[in-house]
């Protein structure tokens, strides 16, 4: 399933605070598996048009966000 540019910016968004936490951007990026460098800054950058759909997911389940349809907010029945 395609991630929607909504979802990529709440993964970016969780990735700025995630990469905060850290002494520098290149640290926060070596804490993350099969992600490297210039892919966390390539989206803090949000130059997104190279990053696949499976390096968003990776990252979401990395940073503890979920990806798919679990951030739709539900209707009140």
């Amino acid at each position: 399933m395609k991630l929607t540019k909504n979802e990529k910016g709440q993964i970016q968004e969780c990735l700025k605070q995630y990469v905060s936490k850290f002494p520098s951007q290149n640290k926060a990026a070596l804490s993350l598996a099969g992600t490297s460098s210039a892919t966390v800054s390539s989206i803090l950058q949000g130059k997104w048009e190279n990053i696949s759909d499976d390096m968003w997911r990776n990252l979401a389940s990395q940073l503890g966000t979920t990806s798919g349809n679990d951030w739709q907010v539900e209707k009140p029945h």
